[in-house]
């Protein structure tokens, strides 16, 4: 689970210190006070164009108890993983952490405090990206932050049960039902957090979270209603785990591929490619052969179980277009298909013609996509007769980087050649129909692509991605 936790939730009484070290003195007088040497450490002084920060991230629920999200850190969890802190947290603004070169800064050391039963951080802060929290530090005195962490599992607080997400089946009632209420033996109901992953530091301009979860619930609930939980908060947020893409999840790393790579179309759509890979990504989205599969072929692969097809493309190497897959996913038959299947899909063919992926991390929708498996072909295996219906048409459609070269060049000799840059449509306009069929089109582009990939060819992840994100483009 990712789990988000405000500086303002902590339990009252909390010393929720910042400060800011911009010069000698006041890095000395803060560092005495500390409970390691930071004043005699030349590691810990900011290089040049750099504040020091030291920040009191969290207290141990030992002595500070659960904060009002019901989030406990026990004093062994907070002294062995504070070091995550430094591993993978970046300095961000409001969680945007995905990309590390908009990071402020760096957690340079943390530490955990044992007199003060708390866990302390000393960063590093580009003063130049960090201009507006410093002027506000220096103005108002502080400065609201927010760490993210993600945990593999809680524990009741009553119980001791572990619950590895917020839908485990296995959770106790206490967790489900009572979270942060006060039992009649005067426990407190709430998880403990024993193995702590920080990955997240950000400043805030104030926790709005917690406002917009307050009115988006006020209509089903009552004026006492609970704060969200730390894992609302997380998914509001968009939080992400460094390198999650990579490590976490196939699908993850090849949704991130694809909107890298719709970045590149959108970029040499307008200008001279200045690498051999730019040429490569511009030959196949300058070239529109529109719709590959006739709708003669899409009204026949409607009649078989839709996995089963998917896997009878995916052994041609064929990744169906955004019109081709609404057509078939929603089993309209082609003639009616402008009448009936109302403007969300037309909607969603467009988001997907100016980037899919970009769309759907826009919508913040990408972790959805990823973790579907509704069109992951499973034990489904290529139909004979469907190859037979695909054999006349398989070359015009396969992305198989021969094969799509030779029709991109032949293209570009018949003047198909396309000028305009990409349109792009904005997902916060559409309606959430329209996202979610966004969504459901990724994820089957998402599996189709493994499907190829694991077909047993000798495949080019790269340039399999690279025709495969340039289909549609408007």
């Amino acid at each position: 689970m990712d789990k988000l936790i405000h500086s303002d939730v902590m339990p009252e009484g909390f010393d929720h210190c910042l400060t800011v070290m911009a010069d000698a003195d006041v890095f000395s007088k803060a560092a005495s006070a500390a409970h390691f040497d930071w004043a005699k450490d030349p590691d810990l002084h900011p290089p040049k164009g750099h504040v020091g920060v030291h920040l009191i991230a969290l207290g141990d629920s030992e002595h500070f108890g659960f904060n009002r999200n019901g989030d406990g850190f026990p004093k062994h969890a907070c002294k062995a993983h504070h070091e995550s802190f430094v591993k993978h947290a970046g300095v961000y603004r409001h969680h945007r952490n995905k990309d590390k070169t908009k990071s402020l800064g760096i957690v340079k050391r943390s530490g955990y405090n044992e007199p003060q039963a708390r866990v302390e951080l000393f960063l590093h802060v580009d003063e130049k990206k960090a201009a507006d929290e410093l002027t506000r530090w220096e103005k108002e005195g502080e400065a609201p932050f927010s760490m993210g962490c993600r945990v593999p599992n809680d524990r009741c607080s009553r119980c001791n049960t572990l619950r590895k997400n917020p839908k485990d089946t296995n959770q106790c009632d206490h967790v489900r039902y009572e979270l942060g209420k006060v039992a009649e033996d005067g426990t407190v109901t709430g998880v403990y957090n024993d193995k702590p992953n920080f990955f997240d530091i950000s400043f805030v301009a104030r926790p709005a979270d917690r406002i917009a979860w307050h009115l988006s619930k006020v209509a089903g609930a009552a004026a006492t209603q609970d704060l969200p939980s730390a894992v609302e908060l997380a998914e509001a947020a968009g939080l992400c785990f460094p390198g999650e893409e990579v490590f976490g999840s196939p699908k993850l790393a090849q949704a991130r591929t694809f909107r890298e790579l719709e970045g590149c179309i959108i970029k040499t759509a307008s200008c001279t490619p200045e690498t051999e890979g730019e040429a490569y990504i511009k030959l196949f989205a300058s070239t529109d052969p529109g719709q590959v599969l006739p709708d003669s072929v899409l009204d026949s692969l409607a009649e078989f179980d839709f996995k089963v097809a998917s896997a009878s493309l995916a052994a041609k190497q064929i990744v169906l277009d955004p019109t081709s897959f609404f057509k078939l996913a929603l089993g309209t038959r082609q003639e009616d298909w402008a009448d009936s299947v109302g403007d969300a899909a037309h909607t969603a063919i467009k988001l997907a013609s100016g980037g899919a992926f970009s769309a759907l991390e826009a919508a913040g929708l990408t972790k959805e996509a990823c973790a579907s498996t509704e069109y992951d072909i499973g034990l489904a295996r290529p139909d004979s007769m469907i190859a037979g219906i695909l054999h006349r048409h398989a070359n015009m459609a396969s992305s198989d980087p021969e094969l799509a070269g030779y029709r991109a060049r032949l293209a570009v000799v018949d003047g198909g050649v396309k000028t305009a840059a990409p349109a792009l449509y904005d997902p916060n306009s559409a309606d959430p129909v329209a996202n979610a069929l966004l969504a459901q089109y990724c994820t089957y582009k998402l599996a189709a692509v493994a499907a190829i990939e694991h077909s047993g060819r000798d495949v080019d992840s790269w340039k399999l991605s690279a025709i495969v994100a340039s289909q549609g483009f408007a």
